[in-house]
């Protein structure tokens, strides 16, 4: 009644209306092969492991399902196994390098104490020869101190090259196992 006088009394026959009464609402579908069938849905795709995937637990078919609903557990005690063993794989690994770590060290510790009982020798040779020189006695015991010398001062170049040689070849063992263990750390094979 309002309207009809906002608009200067003519009533408005164009515009619809329906007469609205509370009843009960009634839905007929018609389903193709009788299914009802979801507005969304996923596929739910097993994880790429070796070995055979069992299902131990499933999310039950035609539930509404909510954010962080496991859907599909699988059995997982071989893998914890896999795990487990990888595990104790890498232990040893560790161990080793903390035993070749010490195998180096003390042979590291040996070498230089070799050089150091060469330098001594070459030390008393050269002694020898100063002594042998100032006693001036026969120039044949001057020369086998000469030779003695020399001799005791290529052991000491000997085991110079022998301590750098081996300390090379710890290194590169070291560097091998530190490999070794970043490989195996990171999942991959050498």
């Amino acid at each position: 009644m309002g309207l009809w006088w906002a608009f200067g009394g003519t009533p408005l026959s164009n515009v619809a209306y329906y007469l609205v009464a509370r009843d009960t609402l009634r839905v007929s579908l018609t389903l193709p092969r009788g299914e009802v069938v979801a507005a969304t849905a996923e596929n739910v795709v097993a994880p790429p492991v070796r070995g055979t995937l069992k299902i131990v637990e499933l999310f039950p078919e035609g539930r509404q399902v909510r954010p962080d609903d496991v859907l599909v557990q699988f059995e997982n005690a071989d893998f914890r196994q896999r795990i487990h063993n990888a595990e104790q794989e890498f232990a040893l690994a560790r161990d080793d390098q903390a035993k070749l770590a010490a195998t180096l060290a003390f042979d590291d510790i040996q070498l230089k104490a070799a050089i150091q009982d060469r330098e001594a020798d070459q030390q008393e040779a050269a002694l020898d020869v100063h002594r042998k020189v100032h006693e001036a006695k026969v120039e044949q015991e001057q020369e086998q101190a000469a030779v003695e010398a020399k001799r005791a001062a290529l052991g000491v170049v000997r085991a110079m090259v022998a301590l750098e040689a081996q300390s090379t070849i710890n290194k590169a063992e070291l560097r091998m196992r530190r490999l070794d263990i970043a490989a195996k750390e990171s999942g991959c094979v050498l």
